[in-house]
Parts: structure tokens; sequence; C-alpha cells
């Protein structure tokens, strides 16, 4: 976990909408969020026994300013009040999201794939690699501007994203970059991957692999000694991450009500 600072409040209020809820007993401050035809929805504050109280507002407040068909939550799996209360909402769980940690410390065999080559992405590329990612996912996972946050990062540039060009186009992806604000709070050295994605056509090849440790390889020459990223608990990708040496470090609920 790394606090809030100013500069991290002000790119949220660039992707959503970020409230402060201001009440007799307690405040709190929830975070919204659309994306696609769902809504995401953050709550903070300093005592979760409040939390089925600050609910009740936000989602009355959310149901009358927003028209979307969904709402989710994302919830610490270890958050028991939490979780109990969303549940007493309607809401069902969709899923889990697991953080993932590696030790990078050492170098890495990659390995050749016919047909292949493993590059960096060249600057006239990035709406090649956009276009690569939403395809992959299946929505619109990766924009413009969220790659023109990653150059707020005084270390990055494009040899951060790792590219595989097979028949004359881009078919595979990791995106990488310094975990900038965790680094700075906890003096720490280390790299953070995502999103990653790769052309159904191109699957089951080894490609997310072989670029996944050239991108591990990358942070090892920089001197960089973790990399962490976050999956789906039914992402197949998850195998490969645990064969690469990530394991779990924590875990959260998804929640989402119609």
């Amino acid at each position: 976990y790394v606090p809030f600072d100013r500069a991290y409040l002000n790119y949220l209020m660039k992707k959503g909408d970020l409230f402060l809820l201001d009440l007799e007993d307690f405040s709190c401050f929830f975070y919204v969020r659309k994306r696609g035809d769902s809504l995401h929805v953050s709550i903070s504050l300093l005592d979760d026994r409040f939390f089925e109280s600050c609910l009740d507002k936000v989602l009355d407040y959310i149901k009358k300013s927003y028209s979307s068909s969904k709402i989710g939550f994302k919830v610490d799996e270890e958050e028991h009040l939490k979780v109990g209360c969303l549940e007493k909402k309607g809401f069902r769980i969709k899923g889990y999201l697991h953080h993932m940690v590696c030790e990078v410390d050492r170098m890495r065999e990659i390995p050749e794939i016919e047909g292949v080559s493993l590059r960096n992405l060249r600057e006239d590329e990035l709406d090649d690699l956009i276009e690569l990612i939403n395809h992959a996912y299946g929505h619109k996972r990766l924009r413009e501007d969220s790659v023109k946050e990653w150059f707020r990062i005084p270390s990055f540039n494009y040899d951060w994203i790792h590219v595989a060009e097979s028949d004359g186009r881009i078919v595979s992806a990791v995106c990488t970059r310094e975990d900038y604000r965790y680094n700075v709070y906890y003096r720490a050295k280390r790299c953070y991957i995502g999103p990653v994605g790769t052309h159904p056509n191109y699957r089951r090849r080894g490609i997310a692999k072989a670029l996944l440790s050239k991108a591990l390889n990358f942070f090892y020459e920089l001197g960089f000694d973790s990399a962490s990223l976050y999956v789906e608990g039914n992402n197949p990708a998850m195998r490969i991450y645990e064969g690469l040496g990530f394991v779990k470090k924590h875990s959260f609920i998804l929640f989402e009500k119609e």
C-alpha cells in the first residue's frame, strides 16, 4: 500500500470523478471511474464501522448521477466487514484480483520463437500498441492518455515497452515501468508490469513468456530487484507468471451488481 499524495489525487481526477462525502458522524472519499458499461467505485474512510452507512449514501448518489448497467467494487479479501456489507446489498462475486511479485535476481534465458522477433516499441507505433492491447483484452484497456502518464515517471521511455513482431506487425506486448510511487515511499527498487497482451492468433506459442523474460532481464540490467503485477484469478497467464517466479502477495475480491 502506498498513501495518496497530491499528484496521485490529481491523476485520479483526470481518470474519473473524486468526491468527498461529509456527514455528521464520518467523512469519506469515493472515486468513480467508468469502464465500458460499468462503473468502478472505490471508497476510502478512516473507520470501517461506518462503511455500510457510507455505502448506502454512495450508491444513492451514483443512482441519481450516473446511468450505467453495472457497478463494481474491489475489496481486500481480508476486509470481512466490507465483504459482508456488499453481499448484503446484493453484490455478487465476479472474480478475484491477485497482486503478484517476483524477485529480479538473475538474467534469464529468452527462448527463440520461429518467425518472431523481440524488440522495444518505436515511437511511431503507439497507435499499434493501443490497438493490440485493446483487441487482446476485448475492451479499452489502454488509452493514449495512460501512456502519457507513464512519461511523467522520470526513468520512463519507449525502451520500457517490449514487443514481439511477426508477419510485419506487433503481435504481443509487455508494458512496463518503474513502480515510482512505491519506490519513493519505501525506498525500493521495484518495477511494474502491465498491461500484457497477445493477439489471439498468436497465443500459446510462448511469445508472452519470452517477452516477460526480456522485461525481467531489462529490469536486472538497470539495477532493480523486484517486479510486480496484477492479474485476475481466471486468467490463464497466471501459470506463465508462476513459472517465472511470481508469487501471490495479496488478493482482492471483485464484486459486481446489475
